[in-house]
């Protein structure tokens, strides 16, 4: 995960729990989006990915599951992506490894999905950076909830009351994602055969 929900109340200063909820369920949408401006997944690129047709995923625990999935190098608070699966092609966040499964944190859900397919698996490396930006998204998004606030407003007149925003992608004013700009490529690299892809 690029962003933990404590290390976004740190860095913006938030010490009650009223926006817990609120920072959880926007976490995962901030992630994807940072990845479709970045046109990347920050994919390690020390870190080959595996593949089977016997993973399967399991909501009642949260869990991946495949035999010898512990032997595969990754380890509790690791960042993957999962691939050419039905229900569940996202970024995980690693809570625990054990034998035959991975549990993934609670803000990543895990649909059910029975093995069968042949699932993709890679770990996922977020440069640091990417932290302030991904806080500064969700301080949009928690101004936005606040009705004496204009999230995006670039000027604003009182008289005859008129009001002009900025730039956006996918709703985020681009003065907060410009930063992202170093990060960004001009081909999303394609995982399965090598090659690339203009999107």
């Amino acid at each position: 995960m690029i962003l933990t929900r404590s290390e976004a109340k740190a860095l913006l200063k938030i010490t009650n729990t009223d926006q817990d909820s609120f920072i959880d369920l926007n976490l995962p949408t901030i992630e994807q989006i940072i990845c479709d401006y970045c046109n990347t997944d920050f994919i390690n690129k020390q870190f080959d990915y595996f593949s089977s047709g016997s993973i399967s995923f399991i909501a009642s625990d949260n869990s991946i599951n495949m035999t010898g999935i512990e032997n595969k190098k990754l380890i509790a608070n690791d960042s993957i992506r999962v691939y050419k699966s039905l229900r569940n092609n996202q970024t995980f966040t690693i809570d625990s490894v054990s034998t035959g499964k991975i549990i993934v944190n609670d803000i990543d859900t895990i649909i059910d999905e029975d093995e069968g397919k042949g699932v993709y698996i890679t770990k996922i490396t977020y440069p640091k950076p990417l932290k302030l930006t991904a806080a500064k998204m969700m301080n949009f998004l928690i101004a936005d909830l606040d009705e004496d606030k204009t999230p995006g407003a670039k000027s604003e007149k009182i008289d005859d009351y008129s009001i002009t925003y900025e730039d956006d992608f996918q709703g985020f004013p681009l003065s907060i994602m410009k930063a992202l700009n170093f990060y960004r490529q001009a081909y999303k690299i394609n995982l399965f055969n090598h090659s690339s892809k203009e999107v």
